[in-house]
């Protein structure tokens, strides 16, 4: 019985310390936590071990679903998403936290931007074209006051995919 419980417990411990390591962009990761102290700002993670649990309820709940499938393909590499929505801020905080996200996205590559003209949706990542990935995936509204911050790595072929059919 006591082995039982020392091995649960350091199961335990191990899934939650893999569950919090840090990853990707150290700048966003600091605008963002800055940023969710303003009023109206909505901040939303799923942590590595979320995104696990998320990628296993998919799997048996897709069995045969070729779209999940697909979902799960691209989703391969992804350790963490942060959602962060700041559209009910007031212009000015919305400005400074726009003018923070453009700082802290030097070094990221813009892949590419779609939407009209109220509102572009920008997606940028760090390219790592020897492998083949995009890293840290960055998708930003400004106008619409929403940032998408996925770290991890995608396939740059499935990207481009996804690129391709939603033009």
């Amino acid at each position: 019985m006591k082995k039982t419980v020392l091995t649960l417990c350091l199961l335990f411990t191990l899934t939650a310390a893999l569950a919090f390591v840090p990853g990707g962009n150290d700048r966003l990761d600091y605008v963002v936590s800055k940023c969710r102290k303003y009023d109206g700002v909505e901040v939303f993670h799923l942590n590595r071990f979320a995104v696990w649990a998320i990628k296993g309820a998919a799997r048996v709940a897709g069995v045969g679903d070729e779209d999940i499938r697909d979902a799960l393909a691209l989703a391969k590499g992804v350790s963490s998403v942060t959602i962060m929505d700041y559209d009910e801020c007031a212009p000015l905080v919305k400005e400074r936290i726009c003018r923070r996200i453009d700082r802290s996205l030097r070094g990221h590559e813009l892949l590419f931007e779609a939407g009209d003209n109220s509102s572009r949706l920008q997606f940028y990542g760090v390219v790592d074209e020897a492998r083949g990935r995009v890293r840290d995936l960055v998708l930003f509204d400004a106008a619409g006051g929403t940032l998408i911050y996925i770290t991890g790595s995608i396939s740059s072929d499935t990207l481009s995919e996804i690129m391709a059919s939603n033009d």
